[in-house]
């Protein structure tokens, strides 16, 4: 920060990366990354207790709660279901609720 170029090599990660997987016909997903200057100790461990095990949670509420400044970089995309999602699901063990299964979940959930 402040040189303009910012080293991911020493920074932790609060929640893991595991890839996009909006559901079967749920629309466009909005994801967003939030990059914060960490100046003291290390935030993880309140951040992740903050913010749980994925999405909808309030990621700058909780930054702001454990000390860190204003976010220095933001990534922001957004994602729909694919047929890949169905093996990304598989991989973390979600099954999502029956109106928003693709036909390969509602066919393996019926075997």
């Amino acid at each position: 920060h402040g040189g303009g170029v910012l080293d991911f090599s020493k920074a932790n990660m609060a929640v893991p990366w595991v890839g996009c997987g909006p559901p079967h016909a749920s629309g466009p997903h909005r994801y967003i990354f939030l990059i914060h200057p960490q100046t003291g100790a290390d935030p993880a461990a309140s951040l992740v207790e903050a913010l749980g095990e994925r999405g909808g949670k309030k990621a700058a509420v909780a930054a702001k709660a454990a000390g860190l400044g204003e976010a220095v970089g933001v990534g922001v995309f957004e994602a729909e279901w694919d047929e890949s999602v169905d093996a990304l699901h598989k991989g973390i063990g979600f099954l999502p609720p029956p109106q928003y299964r693709s036909p390969k979940q509602v066919e393996e959930a019926r075997l």
